[in-house]
Formats: structure tokens, sequence, C-alpha cells
């Protein structure tokens, strides 16, 4: 209809369900999260409600396709009492035969949880419309949950409903059912930024490439909506038919505030529950219609996971199929209960104007006690690389060993850093900053003289002498403020409440709860990185913290299915240094995110006590941050990105580590060169000692060269920046000494700045 107008590919605003458009905001991750730890901690009852249109329905899909395989799951959907037994809805939820009498049935569903028990699986029971089921068919679902073995619980009960479930589980009939309660959560409504991204979310997963609504519209469309996402969609599509028939390419304030004066006058939306007090409308105007913008940055989504086909022996059985499910549901508040219950629901229950408390530790502890562990990171040494078949005098497992992709987690960032992020991209002019920068410098590292280098490599070996050569140890010690270390579950909480407000904020605490052993940040943050949500978008970061969360995360295999392949280009940009130092307790971690341009294959990070001293290697990675135990006297630390395929290397600025006032170093230096020199002889003392001469500083060695024999010597290096590099060093070896770019050798990459001189047999 509309969508080559807008150009989109399919229409977006659809009320039928598609999983393909789902957008979750912190309140459904938090939903999920307490589903989990219900599943975890086996509670016996667990209650989800919300209004229509919330998106009840669509959460407990995603939780049907993530639930643990040694879970047997039956699912009664659109229940009334009335319509049968309901022994017989239960039986037929788990394919089991239901005909006979109450007690027969009720026998055969006990003997079913006690077999699915000894084969190692608990039965979970979803009634979905729960507010229908009478009390005493309530009643006969919580003794249900009384059937146990010694201390293990054999059979959870998830009641969702509309918000008159808890009505009734307040009442004094219901009181026994309601003490067994020990997970609940409420789904509002959307916030307006969370409408705002949710439109500009579907807008986007539609095909389109550029801002359709804009602010004043989506505000009003969250006004007249209520921030509930099927109204929002209602709304939207109209918008969007009227002007595909206006011919108008941006619907701004004006124009929505004249549809929707139209469409209430006309009756357009009589029959849907729309809070408007908009005033009739104005006479026609002429829209000007304007050039498309750039797409605004979205917040990221959980995606669903793919369908299990055969996944041990976890059984899905669907009664009857449900009304319009809630594909795209916000939530906006949850609460966890504890077992002593009617008080606890009370406090829940939706209310106007109601304020709702913050989450407390119990409450936050609950995302800690469903995530499982990740690996750490370890350093790597900075060995060369060696052509393929070539072995080492002095190490011959080095290039098993040289370089090493590391999966990392790490710990959190202070809450200020953030502010200070923004303070320094909207405020400071180009001379401050060269002033503040010249100052911070001086006062801390005491270099009177010291050049900024260049990162070009051009003039590296120039510059080598000057700027790597180690400096004598004189300047003053500068106090390091350690990183706080916070718990990983509330850098989780912290992640989720920053979410569309503060998305670089939100990606930085979702990589330092990936460090603390939580690998549903390490989902988010795969997230965050497809998406380029407050980062860079970059499919090969995402893929790497997808990687990370896919034992514990089902989700996180689906994306890794769909996800497209890195981005290549021709420009690799600088990574850019979050936060990185040692944290409170001991220990460091860094974490930074790439810049735009090709998706890098990998980092390293390096520390030294001051950008114009020896860098130290701390270890390689595919992850955008890392952990380590020491990192000794070092004062700064750098990220450099490369991609050996592309023969692309970017280096970061230098970067104060712990929690300095102000972190950034405006210094650049080029890398170490990490020369080898192979030599069917073996005899290469002079040779090095000559270009241990020329480039001071420098890490030479030598090894056998066996894997080929050449008729003529030859350099090799691996990315374009170090090809002046290396023209100087075949320069330094003999006057017809050619160097060439080559292939990585082996399968680990080439570290940058690594050359390899390849002398000719004798």
């Amino acid at each position: 209809m509309y969508e080559a107008f807008f150009g989109l590919e399919v229409l977006p605003f659809k009320i039928t369900p598609d999983p393909a458009f789902i957008y979750w905001n912190k309140g459904n991750r938090r939903a999920a999260s307490i589903l989990a730890f219900g599943i975890e901690q086996l509670v016996p009852i667990t209650v989800v409600t919300g209004e229509v249109g919330t998106g009840k329905t669509t959460l407990l899909q995603q939780f049907l396709e993530d639930a643990p395989t040694d879970m047997t799951v039956g699912l009664i959907s659109n229940f009334w009492s009335g319509m049968g037994g309901l022994y017989q809805w239960i039986l037929n939820a788990f394919d089991l035969p239901s005909a006979g009498s109450e007690v027969e049935l009720f026998r055969r569903f006990q003997d079913f949880v006690v077999s699915e028990y000894a084969a190692g699986r608990r039965c979970v029971l979803i009634v979905d419309e729960a507010q229908n089921v009478s009390d005493a068919d309530l009643e006969q679902l919580r003794m249900l949950t009384n059937m146990n073995a010694g201390k293990d619980s054999l059979f959870m009960l998830f009641l969702v409903g509309q918000p008159q479930l808890r009505d009734r589980l307040l009442q004094p009939d219901n009181r026994q059912i309601a003490q067994r309660v020990g997970a609940s959560f409420h789904l509002g409504p959307m916030s307006l930024e969370d409408t705002r991204n949710y439109v500009r979310h579907r807008i986007k997963v539609a095909g389109g490439t550029r801002e359709i609504f804009d602010d004043e519209a989506l505000d009003l469309v969250h006004k007249v909506a209520g921030g509930v996402p099927r109204l929002t969609n209602v709304v939207c599509e109209l918008a969007m038919v009227t002007a595909f028939g206006d011919e108008v390419e941006k619907i701004d304030g004006p124009f929505m505030e004249e549809l929707l004066a139209e469409a209430e006058a006309n009756g357009m939306m009589a029959h849907l529950p729309l809070q408007s007090d908009l005033q009739p409308p104005p006479p026609p105007r002429e829209v000007e219609a304007e050039k498309p913008k750039s797409p605004a940055r979205f917040e990221p989504i959980p995606f669903r996971s793919p369908a299990r086909k055969g996944n041990g022996h976890q059984q899905i059985r669907l009664i009857s199929e449900p009304e319009n499910a809630d594909q795209d549901d916000p939530a906006n508040r949850h609460e966890r209960t504890d077992p002593v219950v009617a008080e606890n629901l009370a406090d829940s229950l939706p209310e106007t104007d109601r304020a709702r408390p913050a989450p407390d530790d119990e409450q936050v502890d609950v995302l800690q006690s469903v995530m499982r562990a990740a690996p750490h990171a370890t350093p790597v040494k900075a060995a060369p690389a060696r052509e393929s078949g070539e072995v080492s005098e002095s190490s011959p497992q080095a290039d098993a060993e040289a370089v090493r992709p590391l999966a990392e987690e790490k710990p959190e960032g202070p809450a200020g850093r953030s502010r200070l992020l923004a303070c320094l991209d909207h405020g400071l002019n180009a001379a401050l900053v060269s002033c503040v920068v010249a100052a911070v410098y001086a006062t801390i590292f005491s270099l009177p003289d010291a050049p900024v280098a260049s990162v070009e490599s051009a003039q590296a070996a120039e510059d080598f002498r000057t700027v790597v050569t180690p400096q004598p140890e004189s300047r003053p010690v500068v106090s390091i403020v350690p990183l706080d270390n916070p718990d990983g579950s509330r850098l989780l909480e912290q992640a989720l409440n920053a979410g569309g407000v503060e998305p670089a904020a939100a990606a930085l605490a979702f990589a330092r709860a990936a460090l603390r052993d939580q690998p549903r940040a390490a989902y988010y943050l795969g997230q965050v990185f497809e998406t380029g949500n407050g980062v860079a978008r970059d499919r090969a970061l995402a893929r790497a913290w997808y990687m990370l969360a896919e034992e514990d995360v089902r989700s996180a295999r689906r994306r890794l299915e769909d996800l497209a392949p890195p981005e290549n280009g021709t420009n690799l940009a600088p990574p850019l240094p979050s936060l990185g130092g040692p944290v409170e307790g001991g220990g460091s971690e860094f974490i930074w995110t790439s810049g735009d341009g090709a998706d890098p294959a990998f980092y390293l990070v390096e520390s030294a006590t001051a950008p114009d001293a020896t860098p130290t290697k701390l270890g390689m990675t595919t992850l955008s941050a890392m952990k380590q135990d020491d990192t000794g006297d070092a004062r700064v630390w750098r990220v450099i990105a490369a991609n050996a395929d592309l023969g692309l290397y970017s280096i970061s600025q230098w970067r104060l580590m712990g929690a300095a006032p102000d972190p950034s170093v405006q210094i650049v230096t080029p890398v170490v060169p990490n020369i080898t020199i192979f030599d069917p002889s073996g005899a290469n003392a002079r040779l090095a000692e000559a270009l241990a001469g020329t480039f001071p500083g420098a890490d030479i060695s030598a090894a056998v060269n066996t894997g080929e024999t050449l008729i003529q010597t030859v350099v090799r290096y691996f990315y374009d920046k170090d090809r002046d590099l290396a023209e100087r060093v075949a320069n330094q070896v003999g006057d017809s000494v050619s160097a060439v770019r080559s292939s990585a050798p082996g399968t680990d990459p080439p570290l940058p700045g690594q050359i390899h001189v390849l002398l000719a047999a004798p």
C-alpha cells in the first residue's frame, strides 16, 4: 500500500502478531529475568498481569522458546471456567488422554508429573487469561503446586492475565493461593521515550532508512495511545495511510494534531479507548515535505530465539490459539513478592498516579540468581607470528601461543563517566581542549619537550627513536584512583535503567556486567552492537558477544544464525577507550567501543607508564572488554583494532587509567615494530644488531626458516600502515631487497607492526 512511498519493505504497524517486530524495553527485560528467576528458584506460583495490548502473550512466547530443556511446559490459552473440566484442559495441555472421571484425571496427571521428575524434568503449567478462572479452579491449581518429592517441588504454575487477576488474588477466599506467589510483575504502558523508540524501531525493521515521525508527532501518538503498543500501532497506521494519501513524506506535530482531531470528530477511532483532548481541526494547510534525515539510533531489542526442535524431552503444547497476541509489549513495572503475599500483591496493584518504589537489593538479586559464569581473558605474549611451516628457535610453540582471541568479562564503570563524555561531546571548543590536554599531559607525565607522535607509519621509523625509546623514570608518581567494583547484577540493572535515555552509558554498564559473569548482559550488548544503539554498529563485536552468551541465552543462538557478516571496507576508524584501570579489590578491566568503518577482527590492549614509554601488551580479544590480573606501574592504556584480512589496523589515543576526573590524553604513538629474521643458516646476529641500532626499542627476534626456500631475500608486512616501516627495514637489509605485503600466515592473525625478514638460502 504505502510501503514504496515511505521506502519500506513491509507494513510496520500491523496489529497482528509478528515476532520480527518485537521491541523490548527495560521493563520487559526485567520481566524476562523474573520469569527466569521463577524457573531457576522453583517458585511455586508466578503471576504476570497487564492491560490488554501491553505484551503479556509475547512475553510468554519468548519464555517458551527460551525455557530450559529440563522443563516440560503446558500452555492453556483462553480458558474460562464452564468450558469443560479443569483437569481436561490440563491433560490436553501436556498431550495426555483426557477421558475419565475427575479422580482418574487427577491421578493420571499426578503420575505423569512424578514420571517426568524421575526422568530429570519438572512440569510447568502456564494459564493465559487467568482472570477468567473461577475461585474454585484457582484453588485446584494451587493444590497442584503441593506435589513434591521431599524438598523438591515437582510442579510450577504461571498465571497470566489482566489486572483483575490481582484483584481476585487479594480477596480473602484466595489468600491460600496468594501466599504461594513467589514472583510477580505488572506490565504497564510505555513511557514517552519508549514510545518514540518503539515506533522508530518498527519502521527500521520494516526497512525504513529515514525518520518518518518527528518527536512532536510521536509525543501526540503517545498521548492518544496512552503508551499501549497495540493502540500505538493503530494510530501510527492511520497516520501513515493519511500521509500517503496527502503525499506527505514526513509526519510532524501539526499534521498529527490535525489528523487526530479529524479522526475524533469523524468517529474513526471511537471504538478504541484512546485518550484525546484535541481541538477541532483547523483550516487545511499546505504541508511542505522535508528532506529525509538520517535515522535515529534505536534501543537494542531482544530477538526471538529459534524454535526448539528435538531439544531433550522438552514439550510445549498449545491448547487454543490466543487472541491477538501482545507482540509489542513494554513493561514499566515489576516486583517480586514475598511468599507472605497479600500485602505485597496489594503494593503491586496498578493505581492512578501511584508511585512505584525503586527496586531494592532483593529485587536486584533476582537477576543475579539466573546468570552463569563466562570465561576471563588472559594475557598473550608478544611473540612474532611466523610464516606457515616455520619454527622459532626460541619457542617451538610460539605460533600456537602468540595470538589467541580471548572471551572476556568485566566490571562496571562510575555513573559520572557518562556525564563527562556528554560534556566533552557538547561543550569545549578546540582551543580550550588543546590547553587542557597540554596542561594534563605536562602535569602528569612531566615531559616538557615530548613530541606528539603521528599514527601514520610513514613517520614511524623516523619518530621511533624519539617516541618509543624508553625514557628515564624521573616522572613524579601519579596515584591511580581504582575503579569501583559493583555487583554484576546491579550493573545489569543499571544498564536496563539507562536504556534509551543514555544508550552509551547502558553499553558501558552491559560490558561491565558481562565481565562479571552475566551472560544476559553479553546478549544485550550483542544487540547494542548489531543495531548501533549508542555505539558504532559492529557486527563482528555483535557476533563475539552473542557467542559468549549462547550457552546460557538461547536467543543468542538465533541471532548468530541470522546475523549478517561483518562490514568490510578500506577504512578502519580508531577504537574509543571508555573505561580502564585497576579495580577495587584487585585486578583490572578495560572497556572500549569500535569506531566507524570496517569491522575489526580483533583488538590488542596495551599499557604503559607514559605515552612515550615502551608499551606492554596486555592481551588480545575479539570482544570489546577485557579483564587482567595486574597492570604493574602502568598509568595509561590504549586499544589497537585490527583486521588482518583487510590489511588494516588503527590505534586509539592513550587514556589515563582509573577513575581520573579527566581521563583523556590526546596522544597517539605508533606501534612497536615486531621484527623477526628468518634465515636457513641461523646466523643472524649481525643483521639483528644493525636493525636494533636503527629501530631502538623494537622487538627483534630470530628464527630458522624451514617452511620455504627463497632465492632472493624479501621483507614481508601484513598491514598497509606498516608499508613504510617495512621499506625502511628492507633498505637496512640490502639495496636490492623489496618489501611486499603478505596475507596472514597460519591461523593466528599477525600483530600490528609485525615484520618478517626472510633471507635467501646460501
